[in-house]
């Protein structure tokens, strides 16, 4: 069976490495971009990761297990990617209602 994120990859093009690009375009090639891009890659990494991760494995308590180990600076962020693709499966598989599934029952008990 193929994965979800190998037929959505190509489409939504989401990447953690397109985000200097997309920052570059919108603000300009400054001095400070590469330092700044240095601080933020394990944000945009952990948000991208997870939301790939939540479309191939977006069971509520698997999922939830998964997001919990990652470091606290992060978690929240990885919680929010995974939002972000349990919401987007809801949009293209209304049933069943995944983030609102989440979000009352393992996903409640987050803590940074």
């Amino acid at each position: 069976m193929i994965a979800r994120s190998t037929v959505l990859k190509p489409i939504l093009r989401l990447s953690a490495a397109e985000f200097p690009k997309m920052a570059a375009k919108q603000f300009g090639l400054g001095d400070t971009i590469y330092d700044v891009w240095d601080r933020f890659a394990p944000v945009a990494n952990t948000l991208v990761d997870s939301f790939w991760h939540t479309i191939d494995h977006p069971h509520p308590h698997d999922l939830h297990a998964w997001l919990s180990q990652h470091e606290p600076q992060v978690r929240g962020v990885a919680y929010e990617g995974a939002g972000m693709g349990l919401a987007l499966l809801d949009v293209v598989q209304p049933r069943p209602q995944r983030l609102a599934t989440f979000i009352a029952g393992p996903g409640h008990a987050f803590e940074p």
